[in-house]
C-alpha cells in the first residue's frame, strides 16, 4: 500500500483538475502513465488522449520494482 493515498487522490481527483487547467490554458501535455491506469482508472487516459495529448508509457505500476 506504499503511497496508496497519494495515488488514489491523484488518479481520482488531481489528474482531472490538471486536465481542466490545461484545457483552460490551451496547453498540450505529454502524460507519463503506468499501464495499470487503463484498468484502475477507466476514462482517465482516454480523457487526455481526447485532448490530443501524447501518452508516454512509464512501466506497469509505481508500487513494483
Amino acid at each position: 500500500m506504499l503511497n496508496y493515498g497519494w495515488r488514489d487522490w491523484g488518479n481520482r481527483v488531481g489528474a482531472w483538475r490538471l486536465r481542466d487547467a490545461l484545457d483552460g490554458l490551451r496547453l498540450p501535455a505529454s502524460v507519463l502513465v503506468n499501464s495499470r491506469l487503463y484498468r484502475d482508472c477507466p476514462g482517465l487516459i482516454e480523457a487526455f488522449r481526447a485532448r490530443g495529448d501524447e501518452i508516454v508509457g512509464h512501466g506497469r505500476t509505481h508500487a513494483e520494482r
